[in-house]
């Protein structure tokens, strides 16, 4: 069995892939039972073996992304297969093994594994290899989807809808999907899914309606008896001990991504409509004093900032100094979109740095989302990245910082996850480096297009949809301001 994993050159200008043997006999293990030792390995090469015997716990996406490795239940409903993003998911595979693999917390890689019902997806190329009994052929097949869905129609069985040729228009698409579409069954019974992919940075997952994306995470350094034979892009995040911070996905930083984003920078600002602003008089908005609240349906013309381009300033300090030496601590916000919404621009300088002071706003300080074209760019290049979705499909996108909260130097990586509000997590997580967002004291503007309900939650329980106590968060929203803009964008037809 081939799994497919990645190898970044010390540039990290590209992708280099590499092939090797998934369930390679260990030597002098063959014979003998559970536990298995897990083969030392690094990310300096391919990977040569995942037979072992692996100590887990339950980790929720909002906490760490599945990377590389991942085992996750499936439930008794529907379920759907997510591979995001697409760049970084050239090939994931998907084998759907017998629950008595996995004891409580420890899982058991075997050879034995192969032999069951799989499944490979070559994103790039929309390639499908299905096999569906034990020890059987693999068949090709075509899936046009960001994700594979499973239909249950009866206890532990389900279908799966894919092409038997491939499809790149999308009229010949609609026709399949009309009368021409193949269906594959599916024995799940007992089963659970183990899922890899090439690259630590495709966070392929499992998301079912009405619950939380939770899974096991094969490598978890919180519990794994020698966690110093484990990578440190492979730990979880934001977890404070008494000999400082767990390292996260990113830290400490890569000198392989440090130096690709320095030759890298953002340089074509997509919202000229924002400079020189043009503020509406204060006295005359008769708005409320805060900014959470607002309510964008009021029937009062004078009240609707929804009408223009309006601008909520948050000053943001972060409570470090108040936080326990064992605890876990949020490091996010949340920012909340309504059904209508064309674009917004995240702004988050120093805290100084109101709407009034746009002209000291640098490009590597915003995010710019636009959701009616479905694409997002980051603060640290121009690429223009897709958007699985636009406002009526996203309604509420997470900002979290990974960094190292005892280094005065402020670099960090910024992590951006978005998703509809069925649950805690959001399944669709993007990164990219952003400075400002690690400085301890900040400011964030959130700049909305007219017609956009759009604001920050601040509120702990409000993001839980709960009324338990919230876990502690670094980002404290001490006040805000808003702003009205009377300037126009003469381009955007969105909202005629």
């Amino acid at each position: 069995m081939i799994l497919v994993v990645d190898v970044f050159n010390q540039k990290m200008t590209s992708l280099l892939i590499a092939t090797c043997i998934l369930f390679t006999s260990v030597s002098g293990q063959a014979a003998i039972t559970p536990p298995y030792k897990v083969s030392p390995w690094s990310l300096a090469g391919p990977i040569s073996s995942l037979q072992g015997t692996y100590q887990m716990r339950t980790t929720l996406i909002s906490e760490y992304p599945p990377s590389l490795a991942s085992v996750w239940e499936l439930g008794s409903a529907d379920f759907n297969i997510v591979i995001w993003p697409p760049k970084h998911c050239q090939a994931v595979q998907v084998f759907f093994i017998n629950k008595k693999h996995k004891g409580i917390g420890r899982f058991h890689i075997e050879t034995d594994m192969v032999k069951n019902e799989s499944l490979t997806f070559y994103p790039p190329i929309q390639k499908l290899e299905v096999i569906t009994g034990k020890g059987g052929t693999p068949k090709t097949y075509f899936n046009q989807r960001s994700s594979i869905p499973f239909v249950n129609y009866e206890t532990g069985k389900y279908k799966l809808q894919v092409t038997e040729s491939e499809v790149r228009k999308i009229n010949d698409y609609n026709k399949a999907t009309a009368g021409r579409m193949t269906e594959i069954d599916f024995n799940l019974s007992d089963k659970i899914a183990l899922m890899v992919t090439n690259s630590r940075f495709c966070f392929a997952h499992i998301t079912k309606d009405g619950s939380e994306s939770s899974y096991d995470a094969l490598f978890d350094p919180e519990v794994y008896e020698k966690p110093d034979e484990l990578p440190q892009v492979l730990t979880i995040s934001n977890k404070k001990t008494r000999k400082g911070y767990v390292p996260s996905l990113f830290h400490p930083l890569q000198s392989s991504w440090t130096a690709v984003n320095s030759g890298l920078k953002k340089t074509v600002d997509l919202l000229p409509v924002l400079k020189n602003p043009e503020f509406h008089d204060k006295t005359a908005m008769r708005q409320k004093s805060h900014c959470n609240g607002f309510v964008s349906t009021s029937r009062n013309p004078l009240k609707r900032a929804i009408g223009v381009i309006s601008v909520d300033s948050w000053e943001v300090n972060d409570i470090n100094a108040h936080m326990s030496t064992t605890e876990f601590i949020d490091d996010h916000f949340i920012v909340s979109i309504g059904q209508t919404c064309s674009w917004i621009r995240l702004w988050i300088t120093d805290k100084d740095n109101t709407m009034e002071k746009y002209g000291n706003m640098k490009l590597s300080e915003t995010i710019d989302i636009f959701f009616n074209q479905q694409f997002f760019v980051g603060p640290d290049s121009d690429e223009a990245r897709p958007l699985s979705g636009n406002s009526t499909q996203i309604d509420r996108i997470a900002i979290r910082r990974h960094w190292d909260h005892s280094d005065s130097k402020g670099e960090g990586v910024a992590q951006m996850s978005y998703g509809r509000d069925g649950g805690q997590n959001f399944p669709y997580i993007e990164y990219f480096k952003m400075d400002s967002l690690s400085q301890q004291n900040i400011r964030i503007n959130l700049i909305k297009a007219k017609s956009c309900q759009a604001n920050i939650i601040t509120s702990p329980q409000t993001r839980l949809s709960s009324a338990n106590k919230p876990t502690p968060n670094y980002f404290e929203f001490v006040s805000c301001e808003r702003f009205l803009l009377n300037n126009e964008n003469t381009h955007d037809k969105s909202n005629e």
